[in-house]
């Protein structure tokens, strides 16, 4: 049985017996209330003895029926209802959406959003410079406007320089999400004029919006002190024929690799997902707070859990630098939250 069909059919058990115990508690009292002298009591021929044992006996016999429904309406009440905690449960979980992506925009978190373009390789400079550029009333304006973390990466591949913007915003909607950083912030208005747009942006727009995929060991879950964080920015090819597998896994990420990726220091490991024709690439934004980066890594890789995950994860990807299945990314960005 599927879980809507049990799901539906817990709530109707919780409502099949409600008519019956309803009326049984209904005409239970009717009946002991009008056996007696009350104006509505059923009169027997005669005022004589035998009018008085027959209404003796109806109003004996309406409270056996009145004890026997009683019970077994409790009965019925107490084993329909049982199931009722589940079905409130089921309800609750449905009511997030159907998916952790709509569960986590309904949760209270900041919308981690990623926008992508191209850059020509002789403009990676100027680009830099308008990053650097971005100063303490920028980012107040950026703020003011909702928008946090904003951050800049850039990395080589293919010939073209890829841009991976990231920030984070508190709101849900996501129209307006592009145009947001240039709107505030007249250094990412003049980065904007030398990227090159994706194929699939919008009229008028430089950035695409990548999809969200993936987020865990956040800060809300996995509170800590660190002062120095080191925001870090990475990307991967993902092979066409793998896609579904690598959705599919970090749509279940496994609670002992997100252990492991907090106990090895890493935060807010957030992925996006774009494509560019017939390529598909992995765009991931994350927070490293601890002090030795390398050791670290290596107790990421010793980890059991972590280990069997990366059987089914590595798979999918494609290195696309020769440095491994995840290419370290150049953080133009100075500054963070």
């Amino acid at each position: 049985m599927s879980w809507g069909m049990w799901r539906g059919r817990s709530g109707l058990r919780c409502l099949q017996y409600l008519p019956r115990v309803w009326c049984a508690s209904q005409s239970a009292p009717r009946m002991v209330s009008c056996a007696g002298n009350s104006p509505c009591a059923p009169r027997a021929a005669g005022n004589g003895v035998a009018g008085k044992r027959r209404n003796s006996g109806a109003v004996a016999a309406s409270g056996r029926f009145r004890g026997a429904w009683g019970w077994k309406g409790a009965v019925m009440l107490f084993r329909s209802f049982r199931f009722l905690p589940l079905a409130v449960l089921g309800s609750a979980c449905l009511s997030l959406g159907f998916s952790p992506y709509e569960a986590v925009r309904l949760s209270g978190l900041a919308q981690r959003v990623g926008l992508f373009a191209w850059l020509d390789p002789e403009k990676v400079e100027a680009a830099e410079a308008c990053v650097r550029a971005l100063g303490g009333e920028s980012r107040a304006r950026l703020r003011e406007a909702g928008v946090k973390n904003l951050q800049v990466f850039v990395r080589e591949v293919g010939g073209r320089w890829a841009v991976f913007l990231y920030f984070e915003v508190e709101r849900r909607g996501v129209d307006g999400l592009c145009e947001l950083p240039r709107a505030h912030a007249p250094e990412i208005a003049r980065l904007e004029s030398l990227i090159t747009p994706h194929a699939r942006a919008a009229e008028g727009e430089k950035w695409v919006r990548m999809e969200w995929i993936n987020l865990i060991a956040t800060d809300e879950a996995f509170p800590h002190r660190a002062k120095n964080v080191t925001r870090m920015g990475f990307m991967s090819g993902l092979r066409p024929e793998r896609e579904l597998t690598y959705r599919s896994l970090h749509q279940t990420n496994w609670p002992g690799v997100v252990d492991g990726m907090v106990a090895s220091h890493y935060r807010n490991w957030t992925t996006f997902l774009i494509e560019d024709g017939e390529a598909l690439y992995l765009f991931t934004y994350t927070e490293y707070i601890g002090t030795d980066i390398e050791q670290d890594n290596q107790r990421m890789a010793a980890d059991p859990a972590t280990r069997r995950w990366w059987r089914h994860t590595e798979p999918c990807l494609i290195d696309l630098h020769g440095e491994g299945n995840w290419s370290r990314m150049r953080n133009l960005t100075e500054g963070g939250r």
